[in-house]
This record gives structure tokens, C-alpha cells and sequence, in this order.
């Protein structure tokens, strides 16, 4: 079986390319303000991390990452933008390959059915962000995705201070 793509870091060229923006972001610390209401915010952070579950992960994180490369990220834009992006219930079996990925996918149906609220300020948000898509674009994606959602169904008012020192632990580029 050959091993697939998603399991190299940094595969594609748009990759790479992201990592450049990620990288700049995280290091400056220069964060865009946000824009939009506390739920809106919520509903922004939820979608980043159930995005991983769409074949097609990338659609989602490019339509965040316009915005976020401006001096406002209007986060209603990115969700307005991603309203017709599909993440299925279910394992969906042309990606979840291995019983870990099966496992994930119904933990993440579990995720999306939870009311999540998430607290911490702007740089915080923001932090998360880059934080959760360089774990995602650099690691092995299935254990930071599974530890910030175990850590966001444990207690449904989720700290945004909890969720970045937890994926510090994934950070070997040191970026922050």
C-alpha cells in the first residue's frame, strides 16, 4: 500500500506556500483585528477544526487565510464564504483508511453535534489559529486534531490559553 500524500508534511506547493504565512504570522505576533460577533467567532473556530474532516481540507483553511492576511480578518466573510462546504457525518472510507482516522471521524461527529464556546481575546483566537493549521500542515494531523477536540468535549467553555499550550507540544519549528 503506498503511503498517502497527506502524511508528508509540507506535500504541495500551496503548502508550503501557507507555511510561509503562517510562519510570518506566528513570528510577528502581528494579528489581524477580528471581525464579528462572539458566535460568530465560535462558529469560525469550530469550522477550522472540523474542517480537517473534508477531503478537500485546504478549501477551508485558503478562504480563513485571505482574510486573515489583511489588517481585518471579517470572520463573517470566511463563514459566509464556507457555507457551502460539506463536512459529512460518518467515516467517509476514500480518506479514513486506517482505524484511527474511522475512530477521529466519529469523535469529530461528537464535536460537531456539542455546543462549544470558546474564551480568550483576539490574539488569542488568532494564535489558535495559526497554531492548529501549522500542527495540522507540519505533523502527523491526527494528534493534535483528536487532543484539541478531547480537550474542547471535556469542558464546553474551552479555554483559547489551554488549546495553544497544548499544541506548543507539536511546535518543533519553535515559531511562537
Amino acid at each position: 500500500m503506498k503511503i498517502p500524500e497527506w502524511q508528508y508534511p509540507l506535500y504541495k506547493e500551496s503548502d508550503k506556500v501557507v507555511y510561509v504565512l503562517l510562519e510570518k504570522l506566528g513570528k510577528s505576533k502581528s494579528y489581524p483585528k477580528l471581525l464579528g460577533s462572539k458566535d460568530e467567532i465560535d462558529g469560525f473556530l469550530k469550522l477550522l477544526i472540523l474542517s480537517q474532516k473534508m477531503k478537500d481540507y485546504r478549501k477551508f483553511r485558503d478562504i480563513a487565510l485571505k482574510e486573515f492576511k489583511k489588517k481585518e480578518a471579517n470572520i463573517p466573510n470566511i463563514l459566509n464564504e464556507s457555507k457551502n462546504l460539506e463536512i459529512l457525518r460518518g467515516i467517509d472510507k476514500s480518506w479514513a483508511i486506517f482505524i484511527q482516522d474511522k475512530r477521529l471521524c466519529e469523535l469529530m461527529d461528537n464535536f460537531q453535534d456539542a455546543k462549544i464556546r470558546f474564551i480568550g481575546t483576539n490574539g488569542e483566537v488568532s494564535e489558535f489559529f495559526v497554531r492548529f493549521l501549522l500542527s495540522q500542515l507540519l505533523q502527523d494531523w491526527r494528534g493534535p486534531l483528536m487532543a484539541v477536540i478531547l480537550e474542547c468535549l471535556q469542558d464546553k467553555k474551552v479555554k483559547l490559553s489551554n488549546l495553544n499550550n497544548l499544541l506548543e507540544i507539536w511546535d518543533y519549528t519553535k515559531i511562537f
